[in-house]
Formats: structure tokens, sequence, C-alpha cells
């Protein structure tokens, strides 16, 4: 399963998608924020089925991004003491 990130367009997402999506089998609601986004574990194939059914909301695929390295990195040259 893959975790995909589900996100209301205020114009069209009717108050209660959440609540639907949230009782579907294989489906695991992991963060929820208002009803106007959610972090979902689910089968592709099956949120592929539901995007008709949910048009007033964008689904995407959960995307990492590693943290920059933000500790200096180590000189090699010689600090010129003997």
């Amino acid at each position: 399963m893959s975790r995909f990130v589900l996100t209301a367009r205020a114009d069209i997402a009717r108050p209660g998608d959440l609540d639907i999506i949230s009782k579907l089998r294989d489906v695991t609601v992991i963060d929820e924020i208002n009803n106007r986004a959610a972090l979902v574990e689910a089968p592709e194939a099956l949120l592929e089925k539901m995007r008709h059914c949910l048009p007033g909301w964008l689904i995407e695929e959960e995307r990492l991004h590693p943290r920059p390295d933000k500790r200096p990195p180590i000189s090699l040259t010689d600090n010129g003491e003997d």
C-alpha cells in the first residue's frame, strides 16, 4: 500500500467526504486537518476508482524530501600547525 495526500478544493469538496473515505475498507487515515486535507494509506487502484466520486479532491502520492545537512563540511586541508 502507498500513502497519498488528499487536499480539498474549497469551491467543490463536500464536508462529509473524508468520513466516507475513512470508512472504506483498506484505507487508513494517518492524519487529518480540519476535513480539508488528509494523509491516507491505501491501495493506489482503490483511490483511482474513487477519484470520480471525489471531484473536489486532489489526490497525490506522498513525496518525501530529505533534509539538507546543515553541518559544516570537514576541511581536509592542512591547518598549518606542526
